[in-house]
């Protein structure tokens, strides 16, 4: 999924005609070859325009097609987590995927029609990648014990940012490639694979540890045992459907914690993922072998952390911290290193490229703590819901950070100089930092009350009356 919703951020570098601007501008000297290595490499001293660019699109209406699939991405998200509380998260994570693939496919023929038939085909490409992380929290609610919930979570998000690595140097193959111009390959190649992963995804997985055949007796009896007190697997599903807690949403500062703490995230992810092939082409000057392989080093660091932070969370809980305290510390972790690379990345260019690729490895990677501090924390609070409150944090996260980080980017770059990316990384930070500080104050580790299966309080309120007759 996130390798088809990051497609784009690198194929558009290949697609669309360079901005001509002249390196010496930035520089007090005319030496290109002192300041600018990787200038030099194209052979001359502006960015090189290969024979895959084909568009002659402006900045705003990149910034558009770049932010078109996040208006898809946040419609689908609350309906999706919904429908996957209520009739199971393994249908809906299958038709959502199987849209996005048969878009993904038909994009290149989308672009060379016109840039609006490209928008509509990427919003319908979000719309269906949109119920992916709301399935799987609801997933993970109905089979992810609590001892273990941060382990296993953070191995499946790892995933997703394993894509990411893998689509960046393969796009940048494809862009050297004569076949079709190069760049169709990249999407040619992420929808056909994805639609055969979706035939794994049906015979392997399961809606629930009781449904599944794949697993033992004594592993499906440890996972409903340790989850009884907040799951409940035989509940009516028209029932489960009808019966989520909306107001109660709405009034929890725990859910807005995450909430905000997913704007903020996704804000600097964003301003990652969807504009670091065109930073270092505009900005450090590099040609499209090194973008790609440049743009995927980020991504290796961040998989490693989700993976790693999923370990340390479980451990800290298990020894000496409460859920509370070990989201908290996870995610201020993770969002105060983006931090500061955002404030150091500001003030580099093409003379100090490595320090700028050092520094965005940091700071990508170090979002990889927020995966076991905020994203999980929906299954703490609320693992009957958590597919629902998945959707409303991520479709609000996808509405404001989605479109607004690549709108506000393309805005704040028209000539896409140094001074111009500052300012985006500043902005960048501020709102990070804005996350930090509403989630260290709100956040919450326990099961909300409202979030309690209605059969649980009523056997609850049995046994409070049964002890005052007795």
């Amino acid at each position: 999924m996130n390798a088809m919703r990051g497609s784009m951020s690198f194929a558009i570098v290949c697609m669309v005609k360079p901005v001509n601007l002249n390196v010496t501008t930035w520089s007090n000297t005319t030496n290109t070859t002192l300041y600018c290595p990787w200038a030099v490499r194209t052979g001359n001293h502006t960015i090189e325009e290969s024979f895959s660019n084909e568009f002659a699109w402006s900045k705003e209406i990149q910034s558009l097609i770049l932010g078109s699939f996040f208006w898809g991405y946040c419609i689908s998200q609350i309906p999706g987590g919904w429908l996957a509380d209520s009739i199971g998260g393994r249908r809906i994570l299958t038709f959502g995927i199987l849209l996005a693939s048969l878009c993904t496919l038909l994009a290149p023929i989308a672009a060379r029609f016109h840039y609006i038939t490209l928008i509509v085909i990427r919003f319908l490409t979000g719309l269906g990648s949109g119920v992916s992380y709301p399935a799987m929290h609801a997933l993970w609610g109905k089979w992810a014990p609590p001892s273990e919930r941060s382990r296993l979570t953070s191995i499946s998000y790892a995933g997703s940012m394993l894509g990411v690595v893998l689509v960046m140097p393969i796009s940048a193959s494809f862009c050297d490639s004569r076949i079709d111009n190069g760049w169709p390959l990249i999407f040619y190649t992420l929808g056909g694979s994805s639609l055969l992963w979706i035939i794994l995804w049906q015979f392997l997985v399961s809606d629930t540890p009781a449904e599944s055949r794949r697993i033992s007796r004594a592993e499906k009896d440890y996972i409903i045992k340790s989850l009884k007190d907040v799951i409940t697997y035989d509940e009516n599903k028209l029932s489960h459907f009808c019966s989520v807690p909306w107001l109660s949403f709405a009034s929890s500062m725990a859910v807005w914690a995450i909430v905000v703490a997913n704007i903020t995230s996704d804000w600097g992810m964003y301003t990652i993922e969807t504009n670091m092939p065109t930073y270092l082409a505009e900005v450090l000057k590099f040609d499209v072998k090194s973008n790609g392989f440049f743009s995927a080093i980020p991504y290796i660091y961040f998989w490693i952390n989700i993976l790693i932070s999923g370990l340390i969370a479980d451990k800290l809980r298990s020894k000496c911290l409460s859920t509370k305290n070990t989201r908290k510390l996870l995610n201020t972790f993770g969002q105060a290193c983006l931090c500061i690379s955002f404030i150091a990345i500001s003030f580099m260019d093409c003379t100090n490229w490595l320090v700028a690729v050092i520094m965005l490895a940091i700071g990508t990677g170090a979002i990889g703590f927020s995966f076991s501090g905020f994203l999980v924390n929906h299954v703490d609070i609320a693992p009957a819901y958590a597919g629902a409150l998945m959707g409303i944090s991520n479709s609000v996260a996808a509405l404001v950070s989605g479109f607004g980080a690549p709108y506000v980017i393309g805005i704040l770059t028209p000539d896409s100089t140094p001074e111009q990316w500052k300012t985006v990384f500043f902005v960048a930070a501020s709102v990070v930092a804005f996350g930090v500080l509403i989630y260290g104050i709100f956040a919450q580790g326990s099961v909300q009350e409202w979030a309690k299966p209605k059969s649980m309080k009523e056997n609850k309120e049995m046994v409070k009356l049964t002890e005052l007759n007795a």
